[in-house]
């Protein structure tokens, strides 16, 4: 989580980064890298769901409106 925020900082803001008017095209290719690996990491990401959780979320039997 923190590699996302300072990325997105350095994106956000850059001008409040040192160097950054002048960043080469090698500093350039390795930020593209740190989002490339970012970005997959967040791909293969899992939403893990607490059983608690996901049984609050279920809707009782009672709470279902049926059509007579």
């Amino acid at each position: 989580m923190h590699l996302g925020q300072g990325l997105f900082s350095g994106i956000r803001n850059p001008l409040n980064h040192v160097g950054a008017d002048d960043l080469t095209e090698q500093e350039a290719l390795e930020t593209l890298a740190a989002w490339s690996l970012f970005a997959r990491w967040v791909d293969r990401a899992v939403v893990a769901i607490d059983d608690q959780e996901a049984n609050d979320a279920e809707p009782d039997d009672n709470s279902v409106a049926e059509d007579s």
